[in-house]
């Protein structure tokens, strides 16, 4: 699902409802742009459950200020393949990030281990934290590593 950003507030944005017709392949290169962490979410879930096509729904409110009624403007289907290629990527590269954590995870000790990414710079960094830092009462999400079972 695609949701439309309400165009007079935003000035780079297209307004769906009047451009579709003669401007969708711009609107769809904007969402793309402005939206490429969930594309290539959308994409890589595509890839995973075996999909053989995506479909994107493009939601716009019916009054911009009212959050309860939207209207579906159009519903487009891509192959899983074409999809990945409009966002000029591929499967081996979407996937090379969450190799190299893996890579990672097997070079460390069996414990508990904390992944930050830095706001300020493109890097992830893992820290080892004490094995009583995270606790399931507190309701703290945490993940055990233990390295035998990742082979």
């Amino acid at each position: 699902m695609v949701n439309e950003f309400d165009s007079k507030v935003a000035t780079s944005t297209i307004d769906w409802r009047t451009k579709f017709d003669s401007q969708s392949g711009a609107i769809l290169a904007g969402e793309i742009k402005n939206n490429m962490c969930r594309m290539m979410q959308v994409a890589a879930e595509g890839i995973l459950s075996g999909a053989e096509s995506i479909k994107l729904g493009y939601i716009s409110r019916l009054q911009p200020r009212n959050p309860n009624k939207h209207e579906v403007l159009r519903v487009e289907t891509y192959p899983c393949r074409e999809f990945i290629k409009l966002l000029n990527t591929t499967p081996r590269a979407m996937f090379s990030s969450l190799k190299y954590f893996f890579q990672a995870a097997l070079d460390l000790e069996p414990g508990k281990y904390v992944l930050v990414r830095d706001p300020n710079q493109l890097s992830i960094s893992i820290y080892s934290v004490p094995d009583t830092t995270f606790d399931a009462k507190t309701g703290s999400w945490c993940v055990d590593i233990d390295v035998d079972t990742l082979v």
